[in-house]
């Protein structure tokens, strides 16, 4: 019995502590807010301008784009979605010394009337060879962080964190008669945002290497509008 009284007297003590006497209330603690960490910032594409009418002409042709690639075309709906695609690549990389062929990365339909896009390769006209070389080889790294918005990251091994790796493979760099081309293969996939990433990836690392002059071109070659 004892025992028992020496347990009442100790919780009761322990309940008068945590409550205060009766009918008195306790005075609220403050709470002092815990200074956050500033969040790491977000990865953004390397593309957008500061002129809204190129802004306006890529949200037209990436539009247009993802029309293609989610209905099976007819022969006659495809001149003016690439139309879009060539107005945006122009209003973007149509002046400076390296340049864009409007063709670049465009829509184009397979033998199935299934529409691809970004599933080829870039040839650099122009340029002296050595440094062509080195700026291809910096953008090719730097396309394998680009995910499918467009979007490039620190590195490649972060976007294989973040599950959102878009490229297969890049292959080397080589002399296709009319200058130096690569592959870019997206698995058959098109990713328009992504598209524009690397066309702008691919002239600024020409222009850190040295490349004075040169136009960006299909690798099969330059289009008739170019």
């Amino acid at each position: 019995m004892r025992g028992l009284r020496t347990v009442l007297v100790v919780v009761g003590a322990l309940l008068l502590s945590a409550c205060g006497p009766a009918g008195v209330e306790r005075e609220a603690r403050a709470i002092t807010p815990v200074e956050q960490p500033t969040p790491t910032a977000s990865p953004t594409p390397s593309t957008p301008t500061t002129d809204p009418a190129v802004e306006a002409r890529w949200a037209e042709a990436i539009e247009a784009a993802y029309y293609a690639m989610e209905y099976v075309l007819e022969p006659a709906d495809l001149p003016a979605i690439s139309a879009a695609w060539g107005a945006a690549v122009t209003a973007q990389f149509g002046t400076g010394t390296i340049t864009v062929d409007p063709a670049l990365f465009a829509p184009v339909t397979n033998e199935w009337g299934m529409t691809e896009a970004l599933d080829n390769g870039v040839t650099v006209i122009g340029g002296d060879p050595a440094a062509v070389r080195v700026g291809m080889a910096a953008a090719a790294a730097r396309f394998f962080a680009v995910d499918a918005e467009g979007v490039e990251h620190a590195d490649a091994e972060a976007l294989d964190v973040a599950e959102g790796r878009i490229l297969d493979y890049v292959s080397d760099p080589t002399d296709d008669g009319t200058g130096l081309g690569y592959w870019i293969d997206t698995e058959g996939v098109g990713y328009p945002e992504a598209a524009r990433t690397m066309m702008t990836i691919l002239v600024e690392e020409l222009e850190r290497a040295g490349v004075t002059e040169a136009r960006l071109v299909p690798l099969a070659g330059p289009s008739a509008t170019g």
